[in-house]
């Protein structure tokens, strides 16, 4: 996903930089549950892909305000990656390979 802001487009990257960020701007676990929390991480994840720009989360806030389908768009964006995500988890393929596999033995019934 890219945002554009103050004249510059950033490639937004999910990372363990953003989920640090995150972290250390909360004061706690990442576990974003409420809409403070959602537009933070958001801001984490910009913060951690714009290099070497610095923004402010007041200015980042207006950008929302004037934008708001950007965090649609961001919703969408992070849930298409934890999905991706977990597709790629040793756990998901076993899974996918037991239902495959129990798939097959009720065809074959």
């Amino acid at each position: 996903m890219k945002v554009r802001y103050d004249d510059h487009e950033y490639e937004l990257k999910y990372s363990f930089r953003a989920l640090m960020i995150f972290e250390n701007i909360t004061n706690k676990s990442f576990n974003p549950t409420t809409l403070s929390d959602i537009i933070i991480f958001f801001y984490s994840v910009l913060l951690s892909s714009a290099k070497p720009a610095v923004i402010e989360f007041d200015r980042f806030v207006e950008l929302l305000d004037r934008e708001p389908e950007l965090l649609q768009q961001f919703s969408e964006w992070i849930a298409s990656v934890f999905t991706q995500q977990r597709t790629l988890t040793p756990e998901a393929s076993e899974v996918k390979m037991d239902e495959e596999k129990a798939e097959e033995e009720s065809k074959k019934k």
